[in-house]
């Protein structure tokens, strides 16, 4: 081979692995959307402990935005059954959450309520403990 030859062949490979060095690196991948859970389920609440004062209507619709929903749960047979028993002091409040691994969580605040459980695809299902009773439920995306 002729030295001007193997000279230009040096030069091209050395030009290439100049250009292969200086190159940006790939773009990195675009981040996962939001996992969202969002949209109406409706179900049933299942009373799993407590008396027939923790009654409560056991269909249920829920409206999902942003991961979070509100259910008020009315215990209307409990109303009445001490002075302090009304209408509005026997319902709670729970403010939930669904976290994007699908779990749910949530509280009733000042009534030491809580609710738990999990989203799998469009079903939900989990567990209500209120100060005397106790509840299950199941819900499904419609």
């Amino acid at each position: 081979m002729n030295t001007v030859v193997t000279v230009r062949v040096a030069g091209c490979l050395a030009l290439g692995a100049l250009a292969w060095g200086c190159s940006a690196p790939p773009p990195a991948p675009a981040p996962a959307p939001p996992v969202s859970y969002d949209g109406q389920y409706v179900g049933t609440v299942q009373l799993a402990s407590g008396g027939p004062e923790c009654a409560t209507n056991p269909h249920v619709s829920w409206q999902v935005s942003g991961n979070r929903f509100t259910y008020v749960q009315l215990h209307p047979k409990a109303a009445g059954t001490a002075p302090a028993l009304t209408a509005q002091s026997t319902s709670a409040t729970y403010a939930v959450t669904i976290l994007p691994d699908g779990t749910i969580t949530g509280d009733s605040g000042n009534l030491n309520g809580s609710i738990s459980g999990r989203v799998t695809g469009t079903h939900m299902s989990g567990q209500i403990s209120g100060l005397l009773c106790g509840y299950t439920f199941t819900a499904d995306r419609v």
